[in-house]
């Protein structure tokens, strides 16, 4: 109830543990080999009773070196009605008890590679890894980040 009169009456929550399973998105490219690029999609919803603005999202995979150095992986996240090829993401209202789908889109890099290397042999090998999910958020006062961790394994 504090926190409510502190942050004010719109709570962000993103269900993280109903996220859809990996989609790999198709690649023509000359760069194939070398990398693949893969989607996932996650709800949310305003679980308050006032309106949410979202200012901003971003994401963090962990998955450094010290665990699989094989692969550098790096996201974005976007709002499924306005997806984006930057690293931009593009602010929005989010009406009381209402909601909608944030996509992860993924770039996995083959890292430290030899001529008998593979992308598809990296991504197999990969071990589960945490990412987490930071919504930059405002209700009425003061603007608050909301951050889920959730795990993913290839």
């Amino acid at each position: 109830m504090l926190l409510d009169l502190f942050f004010g009456d719109a709570k962000l929550q993103l269900e993280t543990d109903k996220h859809s399973n990996i989609k790999l998105l198709e690649d023509n490219s000359p760069h194939k080999n070398l990398l693949r690029e893969f989607e996932i999609t996650i709800p949310y919803k305003n679980m308050g009773s006032q309106e949410l603005t979202i200012l901003d999202a971003w994401t963090r995979v962990y998955l450094p070196d010290e665990q699989y150095d094989k692969l550098h992986i790096s996201a974005k996240v976007n709002d499924s009605n306005k997806l984006r090829d930057d690293d931009y993401f593009e602010a929005m209202l989010v009406p009381a008890g209402k909601g909608g789908v944030l996509v992860l889109r993924f770039t996995a890099i083959l890292r430290n590679c030899d001529t008998n290397s593979s992308i598809d042999q990296a991504l197999i090998n990969c071990p589960e890894f945490d990412v987490a999910i930071y919504c930059e958020c405002r209700g009425r006062k003061e603007v608050y980040i909301n951050k889920q961790i959730f795990s993913l394994a290839f």
